[in-house]
């Protein structure tokens, strides 16, 4: 069967697009039928009640991106939305997941110690764990602590036994992270005439993830 849409866009969002993973997202079995969710799900990640599957490489043209930086008691993140162009071959559907592969930025945030070995991180797609400090200490990445995942794919600090704060104590860590994208409804189909082969790029809408509606889910 051939592919939907032509060669030629195909081809030009290879050579423009940016390198982005898109995964398929799924109802989590755990989402309750008032719309609330555990926090930290075992069986999914970052608590917004959707699995993610079938990691795909795609190509991905980004356009009208409008961000902006806010802060709050507990540090800065960056929230925002944007439109994509994407291959009409992909099957992209309403909450699926787009990380670009090419462009990981910086994130700070405040964690209050837990009772356990291992505290919560409710960011996705963290590439490493740069620094973590308490109030007048600063502690080792690979000696006293380090960046672990669980089973449903949460990131989360796991302390290792040497130096740590105690429960109910916060403390500051830097992570490297790629930016979580969102898609917000359905795809825009369009076409140059009848058949599969004439269908254009689609267009979709994006919001993004991994700090603002990490916070207000």
């Amino acid at each position: 069967m051939p592919l939907r849409g032509r060669p030629a866009d195909r081809y030009l969002l290879r050579r423009v697009g940016r390198p982005a993973i898109w995964e398929k997202g799924l109802l989590c079995p755990y989402l309750a039928e008032n719309g609330q969710h555990p926090t930290f799900c075992p069986y999914c990640s970052g608590g917004r009640g959707y699995q993610y599957v079938d990691a795909q490489k795609i190509y991905v043209l980004f356009t009208s991106d409008h961000r902006d930086n806010p802060f709050d008691m507990a540090g800065a993140w960056e929230r925002g939305e944007c439109g994509a162009t994407i291959a009409a071959h992909c099957e992209v559907a309403d909450q699926d997941r787009l990380v670009p592969q090419d462009d990981p930025v910086t994130y700070d945030m405040v964690i209050e110690r837990g009772g356990s070995s291992i505290d919560g991180l409710r960011v996705p797609n963290v590439d490493e764990l740069l620094y973590v400090r308490g109030v007048s200490v600063g502690y080792t990445v690979g000696t006293d602590c380090k960046l672990s995942q669980a089973q449903s794919g949460d990131y989360q600090v796991e302390w290792l036994g040497a130096r740590e704060p105690i429960a109910g104590q916060k403390y500051t860590v830097r992570l490297r992270v790629r930016p979580t994208w969102i898609v917000q409804g359905p795809p825009m189909v369009r076409a140059l005439g009848p058949g599969k082969s004439r269908q254009l790029p689609l267009r979709v809408s994006l919001k993004r993830f991994d700090k603002a509606v990490a916070r207000e889910g």
